[in-house]
């Protein structure tokens, strides 16, 4: 099925795409207020939706805070205060909720783009999370090809997204259904993205580590400058970066590049992309010293220890104290694993307490076999409503990456790690009984629950 038969099946198949796709395109709705995720997808997503806002002539007011869920008390009281401002509230990137109903009551339409898997689903807001394994900037791509027309430009910003949210491998083949439409048709304008490539590997890189793409490396330029949704900044090493929001960096820089046709398709290294951003030498600045960190960083991770076989995965733990660049450094580490052993799936728990007080759980897989997003899901909601703080206690993610960030900086580390090592222990648990005695229906259930994914099939 090729890209526009795709998504006018898209449409058809789902009532509230299409009603996102009537109120974007409706010139009445003049000003929209939209919150995204700070990683690379959230950032290329809002860009893409916010080109479509600027070219039909309507105003927006964007935001990227620095946590994966919307901090929703804090949305409620801007729209107590200023909603007749607004003809829509758009959510990207930010997790599926049920509390995003909270804010339903304030303005109507609220409007959920996002694709991470979930355990409670907004049911006042528009939703559009599709079942298949994709990226919000896809999906802003889609939306805005079925109501306007992307450009070249757009696709880039796609790519991008798609490959720095860990949805597509091309070195490896890998692209999943959902998305291949999408990339049969732009891969022949991107081929100097697409060909592999020896030169410095990049987080990308964790089934070898000979070749790589420059698509890769643009991903992972841009996940450097906009903190990659970690908040990972250096204004504590450079006064000139302490003065500016390095995300919004990343926004603006992609914006203005679109606006002035900056062409990538020409591009044959990344120097030359560097080159191509508005604010370069600070662009290349954040790059070098991200590099430092992962340098650093990368040592660290030779202390990962094996905890345990969970059905046809081994998983391995690591823990740290203010570990720079930790989920990435991970990534590497996790596939070297993987190789070595091989090839079998592997998944690597990661936790790291940072210097301010707070905490974060990382999480990254080679398969399918263990859903990670529903342990980060489960571990992070517990948290939150043991110490009732839903707006400091964030995570989730999907099923080969996730997230949990711990931002209250006065809970005692040895909590939130007791109850990410007491989840990992249930499924461990059940994992073993499923191969000794069996499991009854219930406890199978709870066991898929808990993020044993293989025990679905």
């Amino acid at each position: 099925m090729d890209y526009k038969s795709f998504i006018k099946n898209q449409r058809e198949n789902n009532e509230d795409l299409d009603q996102i796709c009537e109120v974007l395109s409706d010139p009445e709705n003049k000003t929209f207020l939209v919150y995204s995720h700070d990683d690379p997808d959230g950032v290329a997503a809002a860009a893409i939706l916010t080109r479509y806002l600027e070219r039909s002539g309507r105003d927006y007011e964007l935001e990227l805070p620095h946590t994966f869920e919307l901090e929703t008390e804090r949305v409620k009281k801007r729209l107590e205060e200023e909603a007749d401002k607004y003809d829509a509230l758009i959510i990207m990137d930010k997790g599926t909720l049920g509390k995003y109903d909270e804010l339903a009551g304030l303005i109507e339409p609220v409007m959920v783009i996002d694709h991470h898997w979930t355990t409670g689903i907004p049911e006042d807001c528009l939703l559009y999370n599709p079942e298949g394994f994709c990226c919000t900037g896809l999906q802003a791509h889609l939306i805005v090809e079925l109501i306007d027309q992307t450009d070249s430009y757009d696709d880039f910003l796609a790519l991008i997204a798609l490959r720095s949210d860990w949805t597509i491998r091309p070195l490896k083949d890998m692209i999943p259904e959902f998305v291949e439409p999408f990339f049969e048709e732009v891969k022949r304008d991107w081929e100097n993205l697409l060909e592999p490539i020896k030169s410095r590997p990049t987080w990308m890189e964790i089934d070898q580590r000979e070749y790589t793409l420059l698509l890769n490396q643009i991903a992972e330029l841009t996940f450097a400058v906009s903190g990659g949704g970690f908040s990972y900044f250096y204004g504590d090493r450079d006064d000139e970066l302490a003065e500016l929001d390095a995300t919004w960096l990343c926004y603006e820089d992609l914006m203005e590049m679109g606006r002035s046709d900056a062409d990538f398709t020409s591009v044959s290294n990344l120097q030359e992309a560097i080159d191509l951003f508005p604010h370069n030498q600070l662009v290349e600045r954040i790059f070098d010293y991200f590099c430092e960190d992962w340098n650093a960083s990368l040592q660290l991770f030779e202390s990962a220890m094996f905890f345990g076989e969970f059905g046809p995965a081994d998983l391995f733990l690591f823990s740290g104290e203010d570990t720079p660049l930790m989920p990435i450094v991970g990534c590497v580490t996790l596939g070297e694993i993987s190789r070595g052993n091989d090839d079998k799936p592997t998944v690597m728990v990661m936790a790291n307490h940072e210097s301010d007080g707070s905490g974060h759980f990382s999480f990254r897989g080679t398969s399918d076999k263990i859903h990670l997003g529903k342990i980060a899901d489960s571990v992070s909601n517990s948290l939150a409503e043991e110490f009732n703080c839903p707006d400091e206690i964030t995570g989730g993610g999907h099923v080969l990456a996730a997230e949990v960030k711990i931002f209250r900086t006065d809970i005692e580390p040895a909590i939130p790690f007791h109850r990410l090592v007491t989840h990992l222990k249930e499924m461990y648990e059940l994992a073993r009984k499923n191969e000794t005695e069996g499991l009854s229906k219930e406890e199978k259930e709870k066991a898929i629950e808990l993020g044993l994914e293989y025990l679905s099939e």
